[in-house]
């Protein structure tokens, strides 16, 4: 072995001397660091570059950096050892998120060097205080820098639609909370349309695929009425992802409202403050969405039932305004008769001589009286009558252009129940002929139809060799016949 003082000169010296194996002058580097580094444990800040898993070894491996001002000034190489494995699964508890890429970790270690794999560092415990922390801070800007970029309201400051029955959804089509979403709208009385953008819901990849999933919905807005961004039955490690200033971004500027539920139970992610309206679970995403559908259905019923009751009412008010003015034109007119019935009798007890004369004279001004009564009760009737029936009209007009209106919502609905079934019942009758033409292949004669053949013992199927024994007889069906042979010879 070589002294470290004859190889590690401190001027340029060169050493006279036989030539040095690669081994023997790396070995001296390593018993150098392991006598000055050996039993120190090191607190260290780094950025994880990258960070990889081997399911042979059980072991953990990272690349490290350090920045200042965006230009990194320090690369190393570290590891976890399988039998220190713990310390991820103990970060990963502590602070309900993965390592990944990006993320700045403060960790104690060993300074380790072999020949055979140059410097690296042995980690045997990660902070998750410090990276929570971190996580927050970095939360924090993303918070910050979309606010400044008004982008934090500009989703829920989009109208909801009335009738929201053409959903979008971006998730995987594995996913638990999708197929319950899913599950519950197709069972609601509604034809919606589910349209699935399907991403990994889960590691580095999700915020890129998430991204492109909106870009893509923008571009065809117009065959969507809402955007559902879900997730469900993954590790909660995972929720993380979504705390991404590009995620944000994307549903800030979704031409159409988004709609979160990504089993958030505690704090919200930067998807949920952005989005139009954040639930804590796919299941409430989708009962918010049909309780949308059903309330446009009672304004539909309620507007309906108040313009019956008002069209009643104004009926009733005007037939008894009719009546209070044929009741008041009759009270009149026995009035008029009344008083000049009277004056008739006067006259009649004071100029009793006049009798003939007064009568026939009172008699014609009473045929003159009556024939204009007449004239103006007639008169009167038919001007009430008119302006009555120009009421009428009027309210007979308004109530069917309100009907009218009522009917052209309740047939475009009709009509929407109508494609919509007639969709649901060809895609049902497809599904039929897929499985039936499954059935038909698997059917015993088809397959003994194309080869095959079925070896039976005493009735039995055979499916090994391992089940006959040598002068058993075994029965060969095919598609055409049977053959019976003894068994000589078999082969395991």
């Amino acid at each position: 072995m070589l002294k470290y003082n004859s190889f590690f000169k401190a001027n340029s010296e060169v050493i006279k001397s036989s030539p040095f194996t690669l081994t023997e002058i790396l070995n001296e580097v390593k018993e150098h660091i392991d006598s000055k580094y050996r039993d120190t444990l090191y607190l260290i800040i780094a950025e994880i570059k990258e960070v990889r898993f081997d399911p042979k070894t059980g072991n953990y491996s990272f690349d490290l950096i350090d920045k200042q001002n965006n230009n990194i000034t320090a690369v190393a190489n570290a590891v976890i050892w399988r039998n220190n494995a713990n310390v991820i699964e103990e970060f990963t508890k502590a602070t309900g998120i993965k390592l990944k890429a990006g993320m700045k970790i403060l960790f104690k270690a060993y300074i380790k060097y072999s020949p055979k794999s140059n410097l690296f560092l042995d980690i045997r415990y990660i902070d998750p205080s410090y990276t929570l922390g971190e996580v927050e801070r970095r939360r924090r800007e993303i918070i910050d820098q979309l606010g400044k970029e008004n982008l934090m309201d500009k989703n829920k400051q989009l109208e909801f639609p009335l009738l929201p029955l053409r959903v979008a959804v971006i998730s995987s089509s594995v996913s638990a909370g999708y197929n319950d979403f899913k599950t519950i709208l197709q069972n609601s009385n509604y034809p919606f349309e589910i349209t699935l953008f399907n991403v990994n819901v889960q590691g580095e990849q999700m915020e890129q695929d998430v991204v492109f999933k909106f870009e893509e919905i923008s571009r065809h807005w117009y065959n969507f009425d809402v955007v559902v961004l879900v997730r469900g039955g993954g590790s909660g490690a995972d929720l993380h992802y979504f705390d991404s200033y590009l995620i944000g971004k994307a549903i800030a500027y979704c031409p159409l409202p988004v709609l979160t539920g990504i089993g958030h139970t505690k704090d919200q992610s930067i998807a949920d403050l952005v989005a139009y309206r954040a639930f804590n679970t796919p299941t409430a995403v989708a009962n918010f969405i049909i309780e949308k559908v059903e309330e446009l259905e009672r304004r539909i019923s309620e507007i309906e039932e108040r313009v019956g009751i008002l069209t009643v009412n104004i009926l009733v008010a005007k037939n008894i305004e009719l009546n209070e003015h044929i009741n008041t034109l009759k009270y009149r007119t026995s009035k008029i008769l009344s008083d000049n019935e009277n004056k008739l009798n006067l006259l009649s007890q004071n100029l009793p001589y006049l009798v003939t004369i007064s009568i026939s004279r009172e008699k014609n001004k009473i045929a003159q009286n009556e024939n204009q009564l007449k004239l103006y009760t007639q008169s009167f009737i038919h001007n009430k009558l008119s302006l009555l029936n120009s009421r009428i009209e009027n309210l007979k007009s308004l109530t069917n252009q309100v009907i009218s209106r009522q009917s052209t919502s309740l047939n475009f609905l009709a009509y929407k129940l109508d494609t919509n079934l007639r969709r649901l019942m060809e895609n049902y009758n497809n599904k039929l002929i897929l499985i039936e033409s499954k059935v038909n292949l698997l059917d015993p004669i088809n397959v003994l139809k194309r080869g095959y053949s079925i070896t039976r013992l005493n009735g039995k199927v055979l499916k090994s060799s391992l089940s006959v024994n040598s002068g058993d007889i075994i029965e060969t069906i095919l598609y055409i016949g049977t053959i019976k042979s003894e068994v000589k010879t078999k082969e395991e």
